[in-house]
This record gives structure tokens, sequence and C-alpha cells, in this order.
């Protein structure tokens, strides 16, 4: 199971043009757009994982994006209250 699907985390990395990027992400489903879990593995119920790649759900951007664990700088798990204070919601379910 990924880490993260059991929070929300701040992860700063590089991206493939070298630039750095902060992104607020997460697989916990409860915080993904229901219509995005179309394009998902309908299979496992996740986004397609490959070795060294992490596939998680932007919260900011609203949609699926990539990057590679070597190209992490820094990471934390966001706590409740941090989340809250960001304004970070679940998606209304059902």
């Amino acid at each position: 199971m990924s880490k993260y699907n059991n929070a929300i985390h701040e992860v700063i990395f590089l991206k493939n043009d070298g630039t750095e990027r902060i992104m607020l992400c997460t697989t916990m489903p409860e915080y993904i757009d229901p219509k995005a879990m179309d394009r998902i593995n309908h299979t496992t119920g996740r986004p397609k994982m490959s070795e060294g790649l992490n596939t998680v759900w932007d919260v900011e951007k609203q949609d699926w994006r990539s990057f590679h664990t070597d190209s992490i700088i820094d990471e934390r798990a966001l706590n409740e209250a941090e989340v809250h204070l960001m304004g970070i919601m679940p998606y209304q379910q059902g």
C-alpha cells in the first residue's frame, strides 16, 4: 500500500526539466474527483504504478500527476489541521 493512501502529502521534487515543484497529493479516494476514477486501473482500483514512479492525485490541480521517487527533495504528511486550514476538502460521497 502506498504511503500516499494514508494522508495528504506535501512533496518537493525536481521535474524532468530540472525545475523544482511543490505538490500537495494523495491517493486517498475521498479526495479524488469521482470522475477521475474512470482513468485508473480497474483491476487494482489504483492508478497504474511503475517501480520508482509515484502516481498520485494532485489536490490543487485536481488531476493525476506522477513523479520519480529519486527526484524527491523533501516530503511530509500533512496533519488534519493543516489540511483543514488549506481548505482541502473531500468530495461528497453519494
